[in-house]
């Protein structure tokens, strides 16, 4: 039986150089992907809560024209309170998430950097898992700020709702 000649070193070396120099481009557009469709979610549910709670307050503002002398201001004043709690929530959690964004395209670079080290023969040398488990705490907060802000719209809403019918 013959034997295959074994790989020598040069040719197994580029192979290996060769994958390292994809796996930097992949994750150099990994990166750049994924700071575009964060930005545009964040952008889209963010501008949607600031339209729920700002529109609520202008209609609650029409109707405090119209009001009935039986009708309980003090009902109104914490419906609007709420809906403004509810778009202060939604900007605090749109800074959260950009820096949620920011700490996520932090790693994802680094994973690019150390595929370009990698691709030179050398050690990586950038950290990625830190940018990560940050990301996803503040991440987290960002979520928690969403939540909230759906909150103080739908008690809110309940609110008005009890003092207008």
């Amino acid at each position: 039986m013959a034997s295959e000649d074994p790989i020598d070193f040069a040719t197994k070396n580029r192979i290996l150089l060769d994958i390292a120099r994809l796996d930097y481009e992949a994750a150099k557009e990994e990166g750049i992907e994924r700071l575009k469709f964060q930005n545009d979610l964040a952008n889209s549910v963010l501008k949607n809560l600031l339209l729920i709670n700002g529109g609520a307050i202008i209609a609650i503002l029409t109707f405090v024209g119209n009001i009935k002398p039986d009708l309980s201001r003090l009902d109104l004043k914490g419906s609007l309170m709420l809906f403004a709690t509810g778009c202060l929530f939604c900007v605090v959690a749109y800074i959260f998430g950009f820096f949620a964004g920011e700490r996520f395209h932090d790693a994802t670079m680094s994973e690019a950097w150390n595929a370009q080290l990698r691709m030179n023969g050398e050690n990586p040398q950038h950290p990625a898992l830190a940018e990560i488990k940050c990301g996803r705490c503040i991440y987290n907060f960002a979520i928690l700020f969403v939540v909230a802000s759906v909150l103080a719209f739908a008690i809110g809403v309940y609110q008005a709702m009890e003092a207008l019918l």
